[in-house]
């Protein structure tokens, strides 16, 4: 069960980065997935003004480990 003090993050930087790399993208949400081990990750979904989306996983500080895109 993912609890409140499981949460590494800073909600004031958490899309910093991907704000700088892709400024035109829209963050349409964010979500935080505990595998109930005790691991937990941080996601965004991102929508283009060309119409693509893709899902990204970030780090508690606002890297961004890796990206999928999304049909």
């Amino acid at each position: 069960m993912l609890r409140a003090g499981d949460l590494d993050f800073d909600p004031l930087t958490i899309f910093s980065q991907l704000q700088i790399e892709l400024p035109s993208a829209t963050i349409e949400s964010f979500y935080i997935h505990g595998d109930g081990q005790g691991a937990v990750q941080y996601a965004a979904l991102l929508t283009t003004s060309q119409g693509g989306a893709l899902e990204v996983q970030l780090g508690g500080d606002g890297q961004i480990l890796c990206s999928q895109p999304l049909n």
